[in-house]
């Protein structure tokens, strides 16, 4: 038991384990370093912590406007249409997560109103088709900006990314 009361052990045992904690961190932090700034890192990061303008692109986007090579005017017109796009496509996703709420509101109720009900739902279907008919008239404007050679990349680009879709709703 003397061993115990010996100073000098605990204090090389303690800083011992010190090291190898500083070590262990140290590698951590270098791994993590290295796969935060990886080129197509998409997971998420501090830095997205703050609110950009503009959402990030996925993968898929990005490919896409690196294919099209697009001009100086066309990447402005881009932006513009983008820009109103997404505002409108905001406002229609606001109106049908407040229908959607309305309904499981009326859904959820002692006494639900299957009138009440079938006019939410309608309401939805209706919100979902402006949404829909927003996406085509947005590929639409975006496809007149485009020369016919980058068209043919945009329209290679949606056969290739809606592909195993396609496959899938076939077999059904």
């Amino acid at each position: 038991m003397s061993y115990f009361k010996n100073k000098n052990i605990w204090f090389w045992g303690f800083m011992i384990l010190l090291l190898i904690n500083i070590s262990v961190i140290g590698s951590m932090a270098y791994v993590m370093y290295n796969i935060h700034n990886k080129e197509n890192y998409t997971a998420f990061h501090h830095k997205m912590m703050k609110k950009k303008k503009h959402p990030r692109h996925n993968k898929s986007t990005m490919s896409l406007i690196k294919q099209l090579n697009l001009t100086d005017k066309q990447q402005q017109n881009l932006k513009v249409i983008r820009k109103e796009h997404f505002k409108r496509m905001k406002q229609l996703k606001a109106n049908l997560f407040k229908t959607q709420h309305q309904l499981f509101d009326v859904a959820g109720s002692d006494n639900p109103d299957s009138t009440l009900i079938a006019e939410y739902r309608t309401k939805m279907m209706t919100i979902q088709g402006q949404i829909a008919d927003e996406s085509l008239a947005f590929l639409a404007e975006l496809k007149k900006n485009l020369d016919p050679e980058q068209q043919e990349l945009m329209k290679e680009h949606f056969r290739e990314k809606y592909k195993g879709v396609n496959n899938t709703h076939n077999n059904n």
